[in-house]
């Protein structure tokens, strides 16, 4: 009988945690479905003051080729020479094609489906691009799929781009995203590619710490925006040491626990100075 009662109050308490797990998954993927959607409507806003601006230069055109017709035609009455009427020609087709440029300028979706520069080629997953319709800069998740599209993370929100719509940073900025992960005899350096993450599994505070004070000041020095701590959940005593740590660490700007898709509480993700 007392196995039986321990057994019911083992598996209420599995109840209890697969609940809780589920409700904050839940509350989780609402948010992050919150936050894709603001994506979203900004994306939308930014297409719309750009259809706007456009639209108000083909009208201030359309006004000025209106105003140069009149005078010039008020011109005609008093000089009626046949050079006159061909400058009068050339200066109403030269208009014309003002008017052209400004009304190609007001649809942003066929700018974007003719950039001016050549798609970047030879993406790799956690290349650094340009989403180039928003201006926000991003990281590769996958290579490009079939029908031209990349998933990307900018921030937070995980989307899929056009590989038309992306740029890749500057040759420089790419360069610093490099780093000196140790010496060789004759002072020569090892260059290596450093990740956006660590992984502390399995360490003590102490130890933890120590590899993390490391890999910050190798990300400060790569010039990365943000990195992620990978922690798991266990006890929680991991984690707390290093939020502790990293409250006034000199490298750290800000920091917060990860959310649904990023690793939830088993990760921290820090923004660097």
């Amino acid at each position: 009988m007392e196995q039986f009662e321990a057994r019911r109050q083992q598996m209420e308490r599995q109840l209890d945690e697969a609940r809780r797990t589920n409700y904050e998954a839940q509350t989780n993927k609402t948010r992050l479905e919150k936050e894709r959607a603001e994506f979203e409507r900004t994306k939308e806003r930014e297409i719309e003051k750009a259809t706007t601006e456009a639209r108000r230069m083909v009208a201030m055109a359309r006004t000025m080729y209106t105003r140069t017709m009149d005078e010039l035609a008020e011109l005609k009455k008093q000089k009626d020479a046949p050079e006159f009427s061909a400058r009068l020609a050339e200066a109403r087709a030269s208009l014309r094609r003002e008017i052209n440029k400004a009304a190609d300028a007001a649809d942003p979706v066929i700018e974007r489906e003719e950039p001016l520069i050549e798609p970047p080629k030879d993406l790799r997953v956690g290349d650094t691009v340009r989403i180039r319709s928003l201006n926000k800069t991003a990281e590769v998740l996958a290579v490009p799929d079939a029908g031209g599209f990349v998933q990307v993370r900018a921030g937070i929100i995980k989307t899929k781009v056009r590989l038309t719509d992306l740029e890749l940073v500057d040759e420089q900025k790419k360069l610093t995203e490099r780093f000196v992960a140790g010496h060789r005899k004759g002072g020569d350096k090892q260059i290596s590619a450093l990740p956006m993450e660590i992984d502390l599994r399995g360490q003590n505070g102490d130890d933890g710490c120590l590899q993390l004070d490391k890999y910050l000041d190798e990300a400060s020095l790569a010039g990365l925006e943000s990195v992620t701590i990978i922690h798991g959940k266990g006890t929680g005593a991991l984690r707390s040491a290093i939020w502790q740590h990293l409250k006034g660490h000199p490298h750290v700007a800000a920091f917060r626990q990860g959310v649904y898709g990023e690793g939830d509480a088993g990760v921290t993700v820090v923004e660097l100075r």
